[in-house]
């Protein structure tokens, strides 16, 4: 039984537990928080990434009903480059003509919403704003019964793992990115879900799972790869932390599949890439990595080199926006969140709080040195860098009395 499972049909009724883990998907999508209000402009359906979310919109629509670049990758509609429509509220909506390929992610999450509207075409056409709404639930959904599974797993069955969810579910990357059609951020926590596979005697299990993971989450999107891989040690760490040796070996072994899932999507990618434009691998790759540079290794866009003043600047903003906010309740800024995260490392030095927390430090840190210029060009990617990391712990800290407390013995 998984520990979804067990805090289902753990007292009280699982039919409130079941309201509840709605309730909290529900708060994600119509935005409990004000965070959803920072955008360049609020007729945008998605506001933590509408560039994102109609790429993916148009792509289904044009996978339906269009005529040009149907069917094997996402596209961009004319409104993406034509400077004429930069202050036009509706710049993203779709367009059937103009329409160009775009090849920087496979976006399979497209073709998946694509294989529910062909179920019936013409009613997804006539109603594809709630066609896209119900999409975007399911993800908020998918992303609660993650954080509500890790969290039965680590704090028990009673009540206190949905309240944690729900804490999680008015952090700052939850609020902006737990609906969006783009990101598929519930993968990003799938590794949570796994978790309890890790208290049975046979590893194999999380390491078959760590693999699939990472092909599902590739053949979606490759930004933040390195959290994701790393997201998939956490719970190693948290069953592991007594015996180092079998942790490293553990660790290093889930990391490795999730790398060969990785190469495994890039080559799909790169295939498919051949296939539809009909030329050889250089040229796909050129397609593909067309932006890697750009997003990597460069300062394009008015990037401050790092460690600059520039550098702190931004790094401070980021940090006084909030980690956690309730509409006229209460806001918590990132800050405020490291300070109790720092001082929490300071009372507590257990060494499974000592590995959780130099975890999320390195994960959070990790897309900023390796896609350093995507990571401080976007603002909004630190929330939900920051929320599955260090936001992360920080809650599982609060709400277990001891780090070491809540975890099942592992069977000898």
């Amino acid at each position: 039984m998984t520990s979804f499972q067990a805090l289902m049909r753990s007292p009280p009724n699982g039919w409130l537990r079941a309201a509840a883990i709605v309730l909290i998907s529900l708060s994600m999508l119509l935005g409990v928080t004000r965070m959803r209000d920072k955008t360049e402009d609020a007729t945008y359906r998605d506001r933590g990434d509408a560039y994102s979310e109609h790429i993916v919109r148009n792509t289904v629509i044009n996978d339906i009903a269009g005529k040009e670049h149907t069917g094997g990758s996402l596209i961009w509609t004319k409104g993406y480059e034509d400077p004429n429509l930069k202050t036009n509220p509706h710049r993203y909506d779709y367009a059937p003509d103009g329409t160009k390929r775009y090849y920087s992610n496979r976006g399979a999450q497209a073709a998946f919403y694509t294989g529910i509207a062909r179920i019936g075409p013409a009613t997804f056409l006539a109603h594809s704003d709630a066609y896209f709404e119900v999409f975007r639930f399911v993800n908020c959904l998918m992303l609660t019964v993650c954080l509500a599974g890790f969290f039965a797993f680590t704090l028990g069955t009673g009540w206190k793992p949905l309240a944690a969810a729900a804490v999680m579910s008015v952090s700052s990357g939850v609020a902006l990115f737990g609906a969006n059609l783009y990101f598929f951020y519930w993968l990003m926590f799938l590794p949570l879900l796994a978790a309890p596979l890790l208290t049975g005697r046979d590893e194999r299990l999380y390491i078959a799972a760590a693999f699939v993971g990472g092909l599902a989450n590739f053949a979606v999107h490759y930004e933040f790869a390195t959290t994701f891989t790393l997201m998939w040690v956490l719970p190693v760490i948290l069953t592991r932390y007594d015996r180092v040796m079998a942790m490293l070996r553990l660790g290093a072994l889930v990391f490795a599949a999730v790398c060969a899932s990785f190469a495994i999507d890039i080559v799909l990618h790169l295939l498919s890439v051949m296939a539809i434009e009909q030329v050889d691998m250089a040229h796909a790759s050129a397609l593909v990595f067309e932006k890697l540079k750009m997003r990597v290794a460069s300062l394009d866009n008015h990037v401050p080199p790092p460690f600059t003043l520039g550098f702190v600047k931004s790094v401070l903003y980021r940090w006084s926006d909030p980690a956690f906010h309730i509409e006229d309740i209460v806001s918590v800024s990132r800050f405020v969140v490291l300070v109790v995260f720092a001082a929490l490392c300071l009372r507590d030095r257990s060494t499974a709080w000592r590995l959780a927390a130099g975890w999320a430090v390195a994960t959070y840190a990790s897309w900023y040195v390796l896609a350093y210029q995507h990571s401080m060009q976007h603002y909004a990617y630190d929330a939900m860098l920051f929320t599955c990391t260090v936001a992360l712990v920080t809650v599982l800290r609060l709400f277990a009395r001891r780090l070491r407390e809540p975890w099942v013995p592992i069977q000898r």
